[in-house]
């Protein structure tokens, strides 16, 4: 049974925090050495299907909450954001990036994403992210623009 969350006096349901942790991702440079870049993840309960992804260079990837989360576990993603479980060691996630100019191959620690899924799942569980959608609000918005 899902749940509605709580209304508001507007009848919005209240915001939530927005929940912000950086990730170590490793990628290889064209001289085969690793590079390790801090990768901000942010999760924002008003777009609950959501996580952003803000890399060092201000690069900023929007992907689904459940591609990262069915990525810790089997090979997800089609499009230009992959997510894959390491074959060798249950503890690395490997992701890949298409850009115009080329791929992205980065790894990332299973614990430290699982971690980040948790605390989205703590703000909006599974399964309730459409009650955290005022549609009416979203049409007007997007009719405005």
């Amino acid at each position: 049974m899902n749940e509605k969350p709580p209304e508001g006096q507007d009848g919005v349901p209240p915001a939530l925090d927005v929940h912000s942790h950086t990730v170590t991702f490793s990628c290889e440079s064209t001289n085969d050495k690793t590079v390790k870049v801090g990768v901000e993840l942010t999760y924002d309960p008003r777009d609950p299907y959501a996580i952003k992804a803000r890399f060092p260079t201000s690069l900023e990837r929007f992907f689904a909450r459940d591609l990262l989360d069915d990525g810790l576990m089997t090979a997800s993603g089609l499009g230009d954001i992959r997510f894959s479980p390491c074959h060798r060691h249950f503890e690395c996630v490997h992701i890949e990036l298409d850009f115009p100019d080329g791929t992205a191959y980065m790894m990332a620690n299973f614990w430290e994403l699982a971690d980040f899924l948790d605390c989205t799942f703590e703000l909006v569980p599974a399964g309730t992210e459409s009650s955290r959608i005022d549609l009416e609000l979203e049409l007007a918005r997007l009719t405005s623009e």
